[in-house]
């Protein structure tokens, strides 16, 4: 029996889909930035190929399903479909201009990519007075809106100064009017920064996504990040442990 792979096979197909998406976005010369479930190469697939495919070629491959980074300077976001948050993220900030699409093979979502030229602000934010992070990342914006049935929470950052060589997490805690914020929240959610993706300069979007938040006024958000290691919280310059984000509407469902 042959030991051969058939030329059109299942996983030759999807190597040719990925080598194709990816030399088309180095096209330009453009740094690439890929954003695909997860970043650590020996465990998510997609990111060994994509890191052996731009190995010679400037890019970053970053978890986009929490992360949108925005670079300081001209690069090409390729996202390995659309209805991943980074790319949902990348359009609601009114940034996905000029977009192309590579194609996959029949029945799966194309690969989608658009060139962000450094400089554009992403839109649609809510901006703070900058509040510096002793990790390095300092929250600028934030804004909240419904992706279907997940109720979102989005916070904007900038790195100002090179972050620590550890595992970093992002809490997001929600308070209703009538909770204590000093107790327990009515919900959170945790994700990872994956900070070795992060360079000074950056602007990064990190998602946090809730179901079944009830509509309302009075809302609070916390924010504030966290060593995974030991759980111990990042100050920030103030000696606080957390940002309280207050008047927070939760609309109706779309």
């Amino acid at each position: 029996a042959s030991l051969a792979r058939p030329v059109n096979s299942a996983l030759s197909s999807i190597l040719r889909e990925s080598r194709d998406a990816a030399f088309s976005a180095a096209e330009s010369g453009d740094p690439v930035l890929f954003f695909t479930h997860g970043d650590d190469p020996l465990i998510d697939g997609e990111v060994t190929v994509f890191t052996t495919l731009l190995w010679e070629h400037p890019h970053r491959v970053i978890n986009g399903d929490s992360l949108l980074i925005l670079p300081p300077y001209p690069a090409v976001i390729l996202s390995t479909l659309a209805p991943i948050q980074a790319w949902e993220e990348f359009e609601a900030s009114g940034l996905a201009v000029d977009v192309r699409a590579y194609p996959r093979r029949e029945g799966a979502l194309p690969f989608m990519a658009a060139r962000y030229n450094g400089a554009s602000d992403p839109q649609g934010f809510t901006p703070l007075e900058p509040v510096m992070f002793a990790d390095g990342s300092q929250l600028e914006g934030w804004r909240v809106r419904w992706v279907g049935n997940r109720w979102r929470v989005s916070t904007l950052w900038r790195v100002i100064d090179a972050l620590p060589d550890e595992s970093i997490q992002q809490f997001t805690h929600l308070y209703r009017a009538v909770d204590d914020v000093n107790a327990a929240p009515y919900l959170g959610s945790d994700v990872a920064l994956s900070v070795h993706t992060w360079e000074i300069g950056d602007r990064v979007i990190v998602m946090s996504d809730f179901f079944d938040v009830l509509p309302g006024d009075g809302y609070t958000l916390a924010v504030g990040h966290y060593r995974l290691d030991d759980g111990s919280r990042i100050l920030l310059q103030s000696g606080a442990d957390r940002i309280l984000i207050e008047a927070v509407r939760v609309e109706e469902t779309p």
